[in-house]
Order: C-alpha cells, then structure tokens, then sequence
C-alpha cells in the first residue's frame, strides 16, 4: 500500500516561472469566449484591467498561477504569458481548481492550479514546442 498523495495530472509539468497577466472573468465573459473558441488577444483598452502574476509548472494541460488576487475553485480566468525562446505571447481561457495561500514579504499571495478550457488558435503547437524544449515531450505523462 502507497502512501501520500495520488497524482491526477495527465500530463508532465516543467518548472517554469514566466512573467504573466491575468484577468479574472465573469460567467459571461467566459461563456462568450467558449461560443468563439478563436477568440482575439484583449485590446489594449480592457489589458488595464489585468493584473501581473508569474506562470508556473507548465504543462499541456494547465498551470499554476501565482497571483495576489484571492482566487476560488471554480473561477474562470483570462491568462497571457510569455515563452522567452519563442518569442511569443500565449493566451488561454483557465478555471481555477485549487488554491493555496501563502504570505511573501507579509502579504498575502494565492498559488491557483489552473485547468485550460481555450486557447488562441495555434498556441496548443507553440506550447506544445515550448515545453519538448524544456524536457516534457508532448502527451507525455508525469512520472
């Protein structure tokens, strides 16, 4: 018998921390983006709203965002971030999963595992790219 946790990730993490921009969003909004799964990159009047955060533990599948907004399972999120070697800025539609809360120099910050419903039209193939460079060949699973 096994002790610890059980691991429900499907695919393979690699540790990252890229600069990201989030942006929580309403039902509506969110419902809007899953009836245009081609959606567009915000313009620039509506990126004022977003807040800056860092992207970790990247995966095919989703992410942990670490933020200072106080996030809940079940929220929908607006995330860009940038993959350095590509050049270039990915944008997904996520929902929160889980939290944690942790205090960095005495305030409080939140660590969201993020689960990716949409992305903007060929951003799966450059993620997917991004990460066999850092050692996570496509599709594979954790070990």
């Amino acid at each position: 018998m096994k002790i610890g946790f059980v691991e429900k990730r499907q695919q393979q993490r690699v540790q990252v921390s890229l600069q990201a921009s989030y942006q929580l969003l309403s039902e509506d909004k969110a419902r809007e983006y899953r009836n245009n799964p081609d959606f567009v990159k915000q313009d620039e009047a509506q990126t004022s709203s977003f807040q800056r955060g860092q992207a970790k533990d990247l995966s095919e599948g989703g992410m942990a965002l670490v933020g200072t907004d106080l996030f809940r399972p079940g929220y929908k999120v607006l995330v860009t971030f940038e993959v350095p070697n590509l050049q270039t800025e990915l944008t997904y539609v996520a929902e929160v999963r889980w939290v944690q809360q942790f205090e960095e120099m005495k305030r409080p910050m939140y660590r969201a595992g993020l689960k990716f419903l949409l992305l903007k039209k060929g951003d799966a193939l450059k993620l997917k790219e991004f990460l066999a460079g850092h050692g996570a060949p496509p599709g594979s699973k954790p070990a």
